[in-house]
């Protein structure tokens, strides 16, 4: 599964931005396609999901939703009835998909992102990344301890009690596992349906901003300094993959198989393995801008995106990389 670095490391711009005098989109009408302009520093993609070859939608700052219909050629722009930054995305099923984001936001779709309407949210915590846990299930964390999870598609949400109350940065969910990073560097592990969850024991010195699972059974962790982190039983044992770079790793996901992988992080670096971890190599990604999140679609066609309003595409599995230029 693909699986996004979190946008706690943004937090520092906000303040930047609003003391350089930053204004955020002003049209707040709801549904529909629109050409909104994006002032400079709200260039900030931040996740990226695929309902099926062709329908795509990218989540970013200053409430934007961005939607392809054509296998990521072409992006539009959609309305959201909101300003909120957004700071992930995930498709539910073939047609319905939530947005969470700053202050607890939820946006909900049922035409594949064609229209959103804001949903009730059971909590005023900035939510950091939001996924489907199985046919019905969605979970969705954030700050101070925030696990919020769905059993109806995303229409309703409840929270959930956890005994660490810590900022949550990365989420992901597969075949029954389900895996939280926070951003002391811990790695919070559930197996049934994030009703519990249990702390998961690390090599020392490590610090994860990102996890991805296969499977159910195959993790990997990125993160600070080029740090990787593998797992072959769900996280029960964790070996050290090999660093080859320094730069802080940001988001990863598996690509088609548990043993294909990829890793983005600053300045637009990304590697890349094909023997589960073991060993990387690096890539060139065409973008000197942070990747924030990657997709893989399949075996072959991987999506990443950042900083920049940085769409980047991959048709040979993430060896070589095309940035996309249709786009708002």
């Amino acid at each position: 599964m693909r699986r996004t670095c979190r946008t706690f490391l943004l937090a520092a711009l906000v303040a930047a931005a609003a003391a350089l005098g930053g204004c955020l989109p002003g049209d707040d009408n709801g549904g529909g396609e629109a050409d909104v302009p994006v002032p400079m520093w709200q260039d900030l993609l931040t996740d990226i999901t695929f309902a099926d070859a062709n329908t795509g939608i990218v989540s970013g700052w200053g409430g934007r939703l961005l939607r392809t219909v054509d296998g990521g050629a072409t992006w539009v722009q959609t309305k959201t009835g909101t300003e909120a930054d957004l700071n992930s995305v995930a498709f539910l099923d073939g047609s319905v998909a939530v947005a969470v984001g700053a202050g607890g936001k939820m946006l909900r779709t049922t035409d594949a992102g064609m229209t959103w309407k804001e949903l009730e949210s059971p909590t005023g915590e900035t939510l950091n990344q939001v996924v489907r846990a199985g046919n019905s299930l969605a979970i969705a964390a954030g700050w101070n301890g925030t696990i919020l999870t769905s059993a109806d598609k995303g229409v309703t949400w409840d929270a959930t009690t956890v005994d660490f109350p810590n900022n949550y940065i990365s989420l992901d969910y597969s075949q029954g596992v389900g895996m939280l990073v926070s951003s002391g560097g811990y790695v919070y592990r559930t197996l049934d349906g994030a009703a519990s969850w249990e702390a998961i024991p690390l090599p020392e010195n490590t610090l994860p901003a990102s996890v991805s699972l296969f499977g159910g059974s195959r993790a990997l962790l990125v993160g600070q300094f080029g740090e990787m982190l593998v797992s072959n039983n769900s996280g029960a044992d964790w070996y050290e993959g090999s660093s080859i770079l320094t730069a802080d790793l940001l988001c990863s996901s598996f690509v088609g198989s548990p043993d294909a992988a990829l890793a983005g992080g600053w300045d637009g670096v990304m590697i890349r393995t094909a023997d589960g971890g073991s060993t990387w190599s690096t890539v060139t990604a065409g973008t000197g801008r942070p990747i924030r999140a990657i997709e893989a679609l399949d075996a072959l066609t991987v999506f990443a995106v950042g900083d920049g309003d940085t769409i980047i595409v991959s048709r040979d599995g993430g060896n070589t990389w095309q940035e996309v230029k249709n786009k708002p």
